[in-house]
């Protein structure tokens, strides 16, 4: 079995379709790491400029609801508070107390989101990332209110670390940006390379029946040396690549944040709220819902190769599977009442084990623990279903007339 394993191995990284595949996601790695790792931040950037504009603005508009006694509770009620805060922040940022900072914003969010859900949020300024561009980063106005959250909880955790700075309150450091390439649209990359290896894994051993008829290993068990070997180099360099944004951006902006507690959401009845959790953790769960689902598709390669004997048909269901979600997703709407039993949403592995994709289809059962139980209750599926093909062919695939 172990031969085997090895000779599988050597046969995925000799072929120039897995070379080329393999050496492309390599050079898309380093290039995001270093060059657009920070353009997908969603977050709240520290933007003295832009701080000091919201806070004159907000004085003046005060002033004047005083002077000309207009009725708004809302500004009348928040911006004193909002002001006096706010001042505090932009003292911060030109002392470079960073520290302070982060308290400071650790208390101005809970009021703003305290006003904010109260439906007078046209009369405030959003968060610098959103004021200045008007753009949500999940497609819709609703979604600042999750990030809302999310910047205050991030800003209680770093206003008690002991090391902070610019980098790290804008997730610029290792662990933040490790997590945002986790919830980015850069994960489907990752198994499209999973596909590219595992489309042809059997339609190709057609080719030398021969040679495979005549090996001492069942025919299951050598699909299971496949799906091992696929498995194992797509993991380390899945590993690989989240490794280079990892480093590359710690050696440019520190490594500090691993020691920081980052938000994790939750479905709440009317909007989300944040618990912590320490961002290794979530790393960790991240390549394990990566391993379960990369076994899930070269099962599912082994399954439609027995059926289909076509690589490109293989290819192009495995890639529906992957980029379905894309095809009908709405705000807090999947394709069902409970969006969990199905497998589509697990993979974005970083936004379901931060929370997010819990948050985007307003569903509690979207967590680590049931996409792994859900995931491995299709692999099960999917082995019966070998085992059913296998048993019927009795000889096995291979011994099939072409």
């Amino acid at each position: 079995m172990r031969a085997n394993f090895v000779f599988e191995l050597k046969r995925i990284l000799k072929r120039k379709k897995n070379r080329f595949a393999i050496g492309l996601f390599l050079i898309l790695a380093l290039i995001f790491a270093g060059f657009f790792s920070q353009t997908t931040f969603q977050g709240e950037r520290v933007n003295q400029e832009l701080l000091t504009q919201n806070n004159i603005y907000q004085i003046r508009t005060l002033r004047h609801v005083r002077a000309h006694n207009i009725p708004n509770p809302p500004v009348l009620a928040f911006y004193p508070q909002s002001i006096r805060l706010n001042t505090r922040r932009v003292a911060d940022l030109q002392k470079h107390n960073w520290q302070q900072y982060a308290r400071d914003s650790a208390a101005y969010f809970p009021a703003f989101i305290r006003w904010y859900q109260q439906g007078a949020a046209q009369n405030m300024s959003y968060p610098t990332n959103y004021g200045d561009t008007n753009t949500y980063p999940m497609g819709f106005v609703d979604s600042a209110s999750y990030y809302y959250r999310y910047a205050a909880s991030y800003y209680r955790a770093a206003a008690n670390a002991k090391t902070v700075n610019r980098a790290v309150l804008e997730e610029a450091s290792s662990a933040g940006s490790t997590l945002n390439f986790l919830k980015s649209d850069a994960m489907p990359v990752f198994f499209l390379l999973l596909i590219v290896i595992v489309c042809d894994q059997l339609v190709s051993d057609r080719k030398h029946r021969s040679i495979f008829l005549g090996q001492p290993v069942s025919l299951y068990r050598r699909t299971w040396s496949k799906t091992a070997a696929a498995i194992s180099s797509w993991l380390i360099l899945s590993v690989i690549a989240i490794a280079l944004v990892a480093v590359i951006n710690g050696l440019r902006f520190g490594f500090s944040d691993w020691l920081i507690n980052h938000p994790l959401a939750h479905n709440g009845r009317f909007y989300p709220y944040f618990t912590q959790i320490q961002p290794a953790i979530e790393l960790l769960e991240a390549i394990a819902l990566l391993a379960i689902l990369g076994i899930l598709i070269s099962r599912l390669a082994i399954l439609l190769n027995l059926i289909l004997k076509n690589e490109f048909l293989t290819a192009l269901i495995l890639a529906i599977l992957v980029f379905f979600e894309r095809a009908y997703w709405y705000p807090y709407c999947g394709i069902g009442g409970d969006y969990s039993i199905y497998p589509f949403p697990y993979f974005q592995v970083g936004r379901l084990v931060t929370g997010t994709q819990s948050s985007m289809y307003a569903q509690n059962g979207l967590t680590f623990a049931k996409g792994m139980l859900v995931t491995a209750a299709y692999v099960i599926v999917l082995e019966i279903l070998i085992k059913i093909i296998l048993l019927a062919t009795k000889s096995g695939y291979l011994r099939r007339k072409s």
